[in-house]
């Protein structure tokens, strides 16, 4: 394991609002494997072999945590609402005015 200074840190303070919340060990475990977890597969949009990868996991194990913690249907909806983000950046790019649309735009403004 490589502890940086920074990730020492980070490690502290997130230890410290666990004990501060009267969080139990076995809670404190819970949040970070569930959310480092959640945090890789968002990263790899919901891509459960890169996500896997990222932690260094084989993605067999990645899935069974994904169980274990309850997150099993997390890579599906991170995947589709990835792609609804896409499909709405394309239907912008077919919203953009054409030609015609900024001359009659113009006509109107020059008329007003």
């Amino acid at each position: 394991m490589n502890a940086t200074p920074r990730n020492d840190d980070v490690m502290t303070q997130a230890a410290d609002l666990l004990l501060d919340s009267g969080s139990s060990y076995a809670e404190g475990e819970y949040l970070l494997r569930a959310s480092m977890l959640r945090r890789a597969l968002h990263r790899a949009n919901g891509n459960i072999c890169h996500a896997a990868a990222a932690v260094g996991m084989h993605r067999n194990h990645f899935t069974n945590q994904l169980v274990q913690l309850n997150l099993r249907e997390l890579p599906r909806q991170i995947r589709r609402a990835h792609k609804e983000t896409k499909r709405q950046e394309q239907l912008a790019l077919f919203r953009r005015p054409g030609a015609r649309e900024r001359r009659a735009a113009a006509l109107n403004n020059a008329v007003a």
